[in-house]
């Protein structure tokens, strides 16, 4: 069904899932260092893990290892669906609400996670424990701005700045190392 505004509420399954009160741990960690362990076991310690890697860096080896590049892609693909799919319902149970509008903002802030998480924009480099840290850095320095009461305007300047401070440390630290070798 369309409706003419989006709109909706958060299923009380989901709202329970993500409110579930642990003993020792709240839910929101221990979701954030889940997806980050089980990330790091599909990319680092199984066996299709270095070709899922290897397709952003040098797609040529793979094809050339046996491996089909559009399969190897495809699984990408998928598995980035099914994280897009884990991320909404968890943005959801956060919001209590489905307003498709609410995470227009977000995109640049990803973006910002996952490259000062460690990650490589150009592929092949990848560090899921890395990203974890950087989106719960991220979510710091967003509190950090709110208490300070600095304009919804403004934190996006500072995550954008923030970007490009981490993208310029990545490109002087990739020139010295290319200049030692």
């Amino acid at each position: 069904m369309l409706c003419p505004t989006p709109g909706g509420s958060c299923p009380d399954w989901l709202i329970g899932f993500y409110k579930y009160k642990m003993p020792l741990v709240p839910m929101p960690v221990l979701i954030a260092v889940t997806a980050a362990a089980v990330s790091w076991y599909i990319l680092y310690r199984s066996k299709y893990g270095m070709i899922l890697r290897g397709i952003g860096n040098n797609p040529t080896a793979i094809e050339r290892s046996g491996w089909s590049y559009l399969t190897a892609k495809m699984t990408n693909y998928g598995l980035s669906a099914v994280m897009v799919i884990l991320s909404g319902m968890t943005f959801t149970a956060v919001c209590l609400g489905a307003d498709a509008n609410s995470a227009a903002s977000y995109c640049m802030l990803s973006i910002a996670t996952v490259i000062l998480g460690g990650c490589e924009m150009s592929g092949g480099v990848v560090e899921p424990v890395g990203v974890v840290v950087g989106g719960i850095a991220m979510s710091f320095i967003t509190a950090l701005l709110t208490s300070m009461k600095v304009d919804s305007n403004f934190q996006t300047a500072v995550t954008g700045i923030i970007l490009i401070l981490v993208l310029a440390i990545k490109l002087i630290t990739h020139k010295k190392e290319a200049a030692g070798k």
